[in-house]
């Protein structure tokens, strides 16, 4: 598909958020067919390049890689109510995911249910567009079957600290400045988790241990500690870099067919 796609004319593009796409973008026959690689993912989590891909770079010579980090939507307020600041955000990620024999968003439930009796803030819970249970309902808590991107993003933004799974909303976390703590809820999320806590953008829990985590870990003194190391960090939404490399392919590519 790919080289039927750049004999058409087109630019290509390949994603990868983890170490197998990765691999996969490091094809040889994929490269040669191959305009752009963004590794969805910061640096500290995926890794350097290493020998074996500088050397297939050089000897094919592309694609262009970038570490383009977390890549979402610019925040755009939901049409319906939040709680009047300061209010905290949970969310599992797609809430699809099975941990310890539960579902994940319903560990997180559980979790933020006990952080807003505790704690007296009100918080916003995404169950996620996988979870096929009710939503439910607890006192303290907003809970949303599912929000878009956009308005994803302005929840979180708008939140003075988040309980997160380990997939994208960590990075984008990372990159709005919202203290969080993770819990890794697929296979591929350790890694990611542990890499974040260890550059200090995070703390880290288990399902069964993220009320606790949250409560202790997340203090103001800890937010703001947070805060700074996050600023000191510099992740960034990747979406104008990855809209700045398209302007110079097209620029680069003026003239030809794009589909």
């Amino acid at each position: 598909q790919l080289k039927h796609a750049r004999s058409a004319g087109s630019a290509t593009i390949f994603l990868s958020q983890h170490a197998r796409k990765r691999r996969r973008g490091f094809k040889l026959a994929r490269m040669r067919s191959t305009d752009l690689h963004w590794i969805v993912q910061p640096q500290f989590v995926d890794g350097d390049l290493n020998g074996v891909e500088k050397m297939k770079l050089r000897l094919v010579g592309r694609p262009k890689v970038t570490f383009i980090g977390p890549v979402f939507a610019p925040p755009r307020a939901p049409d319906r109510p939040l709680p009047a600041e300061p209010y905290f955000f949970c969310c599992a990620g797609g809430g699809g995911n099975r941990v310890q024999g539960r579902n994940s968003a319903e560990w997180f439930r559980e979790a933020a249910a006990e952080v807003s009796r505790k704690s007296g803030m009100p918080g916003v819970m995404v169950m996620g567009p996988n979870y096929r249970g009710e939503p439910g309902s607890q006192h303290g808590l907003i809970i949303l079957p599912e929000l878009d991107g956009a308005e994803l993003a302005h929840v979180l933004a708008g939140s003075e600290f988040a309980m997160l799974g380990g997939g994208g909303l960590l990075g984008q976390a990372v990159a709005l400045g919202v203290p969080c703590a993770a819990v890794a809820v697929a296979k591929d999320q350790p890694p990611r988790v542990a890499a974040y806590r260890r550059e200090g953008l995070c703390v880290a829990a288990q399902p069964d241990t993220l009320a606790q985590v949250t409560l202790d870990g997340l203090s103001p003194e800890e937010r703001n500690r947070l805060r700074t190391r996050m600023k000191e960090a510099g992740l960034r939404n990747g979406l104008t870099a990855a809209i700045d490399q398209l302007s110079e392919l097209l620029e680069s590519r003026a003239g030809s067919q794009w589909t």
